[in-house]
Protein backbone atom coordinates (compact mmCIF):
# COMPACT_ATOMS: atom_id res chain seq x y z
CA UNK A 1 0.00 0.00 0.00
CA UNK A 2 1.30 3.47 -0.82
CA UNK A 3 1.84 5.95 1.97
CA UNK A 4 -0.98 8.51 1.95
CA UNK A 5 -0.58 12.21 2.73
CA UNK A 6 -3.79 14.07 3.57
CA UNK A 7 -4.65 17.62 2.51
CA UNK A 8 -2.79 20.26 4.56
CA UNK A 9 -4.70 23.14 6.12
CA UNK A 10 -3.13 25.61 3.67
CA UNK A 11 -4.47 23.82 0.58
CA UNK A 12 -5.19 26.22 -2.28
CA UNK A 13 -8.71 25.91 -3.65
CA UNK A 14 -10.56 27.62 -6.47
CA UNK A 15 -13.04 26.61 -9.17
CA UNK A 16 -11.75 25.26 -12.45
CA UNK A 17 -11.49 27.95 -15.11
CA UNK A 18 -12.74 27.20 -18.67
CA UNK A 19 -9.70 29.17 -19.91
CA UNK A 20 -7.16 26.68 -18.61
CA UNK A 21 -5.27 24.45 -20.98
CA UNK A 22 -6.91 21.07 -21.64
CA UNK A 23 -4.27 18.56 -22.69
CA UNK A 24 -6.12 15.30 -23.07
CA UNK A 25 -3.92 12.46 -21.81
CA UNK A 26 -0.71 14.47 -21.67
CA UNK A 27 1.54 16.11 -19.12
CA UNK A 28 1.73 19.88 -19.32
CA UNK A 29 4.86 21.35 -17.84
CA UNK A 30 4.49 25.06 -17.21
CA UNK A 31 6.86 27.44 -15.45
CA UNK A 32 5.60 30.75 -14.12
CA UNK A 33 7.09 34.04 -15.24
CA UNK A 34 7.01 35.37 -11.69
CA UNK A 35 5.97 34.56 -8.13
CA UNK A 36 3.20 36.19 -6.17
CA UNK A 37 1.25 35.20 -3.09
CA UNK A 38 -1.57 37.56 -3.94
CA UNK A 39 -3.25 35.54 -6.69
CA UNK A 40 -3.05 32.08 -8.21
CA UNK A 41 -2.07 31.30 -11.78
CA UNK A 42 -5.45 31.05 -13.46
CA UNK A 43 -4.82 31.25 -17.19
CA UNK A 44 -2.13 30.02 -19.53
CA UNK A 45 -2.40 31.59 -22.98
CA UNK A 46 -0.24 30.30 -25.77
CA UNK A 47 -0.24 30.07 -29.53
CA UNK A 48 2.66 27.71 -30.35
CA UNK A 49 1.78 27.33 -34.04
CA UNK A 50 3.87 24.21 -34.61
CA UNK A 51 6.94 25.27 -32.61
CA UNK A 52 8.02 22.37 -30.41
CA UNK A 53 11.00 24.36 -29.04
CA UNK A 54 11.03 28.11 -28.28
CA UNK A 55 13.61 29.96 -26.20
CA UNK A 56 14.31 33.56 -25.33
CA UNK A 57 18.04 32.80 -25.27
CA UNK A 58 20.33 30.35 -27.05
CA UNK A 59 19.31 26.84 -28.11
CA UNK A 60 21.55 23.81 -28.60
CA UNK A 61 20.38 20.48 -30.02
CA UNK A 62 22.77 17.55 -29.65
CA UNK A 63 23.72 15.20 -32.47
CA UNK A 64 21.50 12.40 -33.79
CA UNK A 65 18.37 14.08 -32.43
CA UNK A 66 14.98 14.34 -34.11
CA UNK A 67 12.90 17.50 -33.70
CA UNK A 68 9.45 16.90 -35.17
CA UNK A 69 8.15 20.45 -35.45
CA UNK A 70 9.56 23.95 -35.72
CA UNK A 71 12.25 25.56 -33.57
CA UNK A 72 12.61 29.18 -32.47
CA UNK A 73 15.63 30.65 -30.66
CA UNK A 74 15.84 34.25 -29.53
CA UNK A 75 19.63 33.94 -29.37
CA UNK A 76 22.22 31.69 -31.00
CA UNK A 77 21.32 28.26 -32.33
CA UNK A 78 23.48 25.17 -32.80
CA UNK A 79 22.35 21.88 -34.37
CA UNK A 80 24.51 18.79 -33.81
CA UNK A 81 25.70 16.46 -36.56
CA UNK A 82 23.09 14.01 -37.82
CA UNK A 83 20.15 15.83 -36.23
CA UNK A 84 16.97 16.64 -38.13
CA UNK A 85 14.29 19.29 -37.74
CA UNK A 86 11.12 18.69 -39.74
CA UNK A 87 9.74 22.24 -39.40
CA UNK A 88 11.17 25.71 -39.81
CA UNK A 89 14.09 27.20 -37.86
CA UNK A 90 13.94 30.81 -36.64
CA UNK A 91 16.78 32.39 -34.70
CA UNK A 92 17.33 35.92 -33.45
CA UNK A 93 14.91 38.79 -33.90
CA UNK A 94 12.44 39.51 -35.32
CA UNK A 95 10.63 36.18 -35.31
CA UNK A 96 7.10 34.95 -35.96
CA UNK A 97 6.66 32.77 -32.89
CA UNK A 98 5.00 34.16 -29.76
CA UNK A 99 5.85 33.89 -26.08
CA UNK A 100 3.11 32.61 -23.76
CA UNK A 101 1.29 34.58 -21.08
CA UNK A 102 1.30 32.84 -17.69
CA UNK A 103 -0.49 33.85 -14.51
CA UNK A 104 0.95 34.33 -11.00
CA UNK A 105 2.05 31.56 -8.62
CA UNK A 106 0.19 30.56 -5.44
CA UNK A 107 2.24 30.45 -2.19
CA UNK A 108 3.73 27.14 -1.02
CA UNK A 109 3.26 25.60 2.43
CA UNK A 110 5.42 24.40 5.35
CA UNK A 111 5.32 20.58 5.17
CA UNK A 112 8.13 18.87 3.23
CA UNK A 113 7.58 15.55 1.42
CA UNK A 114 10.50 13.07 1.25
CA UNK A 115 10.22 9.60 -0.29
CA UNK A 116 12.58 6.72 0.48
CA UNK A 117 13.99 4.17 -1.98
CA UNK A 118 11.21 2.49 -4.00
CA UNK A 119 8.55 4.13 -1.89
CA UNK A 120 5.12 4.70 -3.39
CA UNK A 121 3.07 7.57 -2.00
CA UNK A 122 -0.32 9.10 -2.70
CA UNK A 123 -0.37 12.84 -2.08
CA UNK A 124 -3.50 14.92 -1.55
CA UNK A 125 -3.75 18.32 -3.30
CA UNK A 126 -2.41 21.17 -1.19
CA UNK A 127 0.42 23.59 -0.45
CA UNK A 128 3.68 21.97 0.74
CA UNK A 129 7.33 22.97 1.24
CA UNK A 130 9.94 21.01 -0.77
CA UNK A 131 9.65 17.61 -2.43
CA UNK A 132 12.56 15.16 -2.73
CA UNK A 133 12.83 11.46 -3.46
CA UNK A 134 15.33 8.63 -3.51
CA UNK A 135 15.58 6.20 -6.47
CA UNK A 136 12.67 4.32 -8.08
CA UNK A 137 9.89 6.12 -6.24
CA UNK A 138 6.33 6.66 -7.43
CA UNK A 139 4.36 9.79 -6.58
CA UNK A 140 0.61 9.52 -7.16
CA UNK A 141 -1.31 12.76 -7.68
CA UNK A 142 -5.03 13.36 -8.09
CA UNK A 143 -7.15 16.15 -9.56
CA UNK A 144 -6.44 19.52 -7.95
CA UNK A 145 -3.57 21.85 -7.13
CA UNK A 146 -0.16 21.09 -5.59
CA UNK A 147 2.33 23.79 -4.58
CA UNK A 148 6.01 23.18 -3.68
CA UNK A 149 8.94 25.46 -3.00
CA UNK A 150 11.19 23.10 -5.03
CA UNK A 151 10.93 19.65 -6.61
CA UNK A 152 13.60 16.94 -6.92
CA UNK A 153 12.72 13.53 -8.42
CA UNK A 154 15.36 10.81 -8.01
CA UNK A 155 16.64 8.22 -10.48
CA UNK A 156 13.89 6.21 -12.25
CA UNK A 157 11.22 8.08 -10.32
CA UNK A 158 7.68 8.36 -11.67
CA UNK A 159 5.11 11.09 -11.23
CA UNK A 160 1.73 9.58 -12.05
CA UNK A 161 -1.20 11.99 -12.19
CA UNK A 162 -4.69 10.53 -12.09
CA UNK A 163 -6.56 13.01 -14.25
CA UNK A 164 -9.75 10.97 -14.55
CA UNK A 165 -11.39 13.37 -12.10
CA UNK A 166 -9.92 16.56 -13.59
CA UNK A 167 -6.63 18.34 -14.28
CA UNK A 168 -3.65 18.23 -11.92
CA UNK A 169 -1.62 21.42 -11.30
CA UNK A 170 1.88 21.14 -9.84
CA UNK A 171 3.36 24.55 -8.98
CA UNK A 172 7.06 24.83 -8.10
CA UNK A 173 8.37 28.13 -6.77
CA UNK A 174 12.01 27.48 -7.65
CA UNK A 175 13.66 24.73 -9.70
CA UNK A 176 12.60 21.34 -11.02
CA UNK A 177 15.25 18.59 -11.08
CA UNK A 178 14.60 15.09 -12.44
CA UNK A 179 17.17 12.29 -12.49
CA UNK A 180 17.87 9.78 -15.25
CA UNK A 181 15.08 7.49 -16.47
CA UNK A 182 12.40 9.59 -14.79
CA UNK A 183 8.86 9.83 -16.16
CA UNK A 184 5.99 12.31 -15.93
CA UNK A 185 2.79 10.57 -17.02
CA UNK A 186 -0.98 10.74 -16.64
CA UNK A 187 -3.83 8.29 -16.29
CA UNK A 188 -7.12 9.73 -17.48
CA UNK A 189 -8.52 12.29 -19.88
CA UNK A 190 -7.22 15.41 -18.13
CA UNK A 191 -3.80 17.04 -17.90
CA UNK A 192 -0.89 17.47 -15.52
CA UNK A 193 0.60 20.95 -15.25
CA UNK A 194 4.02 21.39 -13.63
CA UNK A 195 4.60 25.08 -12.96
CA UNK A 196 8.03 26.27 -11.77
CA UNK A 197 9.46 29.72 -11.29
CA UNK A 198 13.07 28.63 -11.90
CA UNK A 199 14.95 26.27 -14.19
CA UNK A 200 14.17 22.69 -15.24
CA UNK A 201 16.71 19.90 -15.59
CA UNK A 202 16.10 16.34 -16.81
CA UNK A 203 18.88 13.73 -16.82
CA UNK A 204 19.36 11.17 -19.62
CA UNK A 205 16.51 8.99 -20.90
CA UNK A 206 13.80 11.02 -19.22
CA UNK A 207 10.29 10.95 -20.64
CA UNK A 208 8.02 13.99 -20.69
CA UNK A 209 4.62 14.19 -22.30
CA UNK A 210 3.23 17.70 -22.43
CA UNK A 211 4.09 21.37 -22.31
CA UNK A 212 7.07 22.82 -20.48
CA UNK A 213 7.41 26.53 -19.77
CA UNK A 214 10.21 27.90 -17.56
CA UNK A 215 11.44 31.27 -16.39
CA UNK A 216 14.92 29.78 -16.05
CA UNK A 217 16.96 27.66 -18.41
CA UNK A 218 16.13 24.13 -19.52
CA UNK A 219 18.56 21.23 -19.80
CA UNK A 220 17.65 17.83 -21.23
CA UNK A 221 20.08 14.90 -21.00
CA UNK A 222 20.81 12.51 -23.83
CA UNK A 223 18.00 10.35 -25.24
CA UNK A 224 15.26 12.46 -23.68
CA UNK A 225 11.84 12.07 -25.22
CA UNK A 226 9.39 14.96 -25.08
CA UNK A 227 5.95 14.85 -26.65
CA UNK A 228 4.28 18.26 -26.58
CA UNK A 229 6.31 21.45 -26.68
CA UNK A 230 8.70 23.50 -24.58
CA UNK A 231 9.38 27.19 -24.01
CA UNK A 232 11.97 28.98 -21.87
CA UNK A 233 12.63 32.63 -21.19
CA UNK A 234 16.30 31.59 -21.02
CA UNK A 235 18.39 29.01 -22.87
CA UNK A 236 17.54 25.44 -23.88
CA UNK A 237 19.99 22.56 -24.24
CA UNK A 238 18.86 19.22 -25.73
CA UNK A 239 21.15 16.19 -25.32
CA UNK A 240 22.40 13.71 -27.90
CA UNK A 241 19.92 11.29 -29.47
CA UNK A 242 16.80 13.01 -28.11
CA UNK A 243 13.36 13.09 -29.73
CA UNK A 244 11.04 16.07 -29.40
CA UNK A 245 7.64 15.67 -31.05
CA UNK A 246 5.25 18.60 -31.39
CA UNK A 247 1.83 17.89 -29.94
CA UNK A 248 -0.41 20.69 -28.75
CA UNK A 249 -4.02 21.49 -27.81
CA UNK A 250 -6.61 23.00 -30.11
CA UNK A 251 -8.98 25.83 -29.08
CA UNK A 252 -12.21 24.99 -27.30
CA UNK A 253 -15.29 26.99 -28.37
CA UNK A 254 -15.81 28.37 -24.84
CA UNK A 255 -12.23 29.55 -24.59
CA UNK A 256 -12.30 31.21 -27.99
CA UNK A 257 -15.50 33.03 -27.13
CA UNK A 258 -14.07 34.34 -23.85
CA UNK A 259 -10.58 35.18 -25.03
CA UNK A 260 -11.24 36.16 -28.62
CA UNK A 261 -8.08 34.24 -29.58
CA UNK A 262 -7.15 31.30 -31.76
CA UNK A 263 -4.65 28.59 -30.97
CA UNK A 264 -4.99 29.09 -27.20
CA UNK A 265 -6.22 25.84 -25.68
CA UNK A 266 -4.92 22.65 -27.19
CA UNK A 267 -5.90 19.03 -27.37
CA UNK A 268 -3.32 16.37 -28.04
CA UNK A 269 -2.96 15.28 -31.65
CA UNK A 270 -1.90 11.83 -32.77
CA UNK A 271 -0.95 10.86 -36.30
Amino acid sequence: MPRTFTRPSSSPTRPTSPLRLALSGTVALVAALGLSSATHADVVIDSPDGFVIRSGGSTTVGGASLIEGSLGAGGAFDLGWGSKITGVIEKGSPHTWLSPTIGDMPPWGKVSINLDWREKASLAPGAYAGFSSNSETTLLLSAGEYVFSKFQLGWAGVVMADTSGGDVYLYIGDSLSAGANTRFVTNGGGSLYIIAGGSASFDFRSEIEGLLYTKGSQNFGSETRLTGLTWSAGSISVGYGSTFEYSAPIPTPAALALLGLTGVLLRRRRS
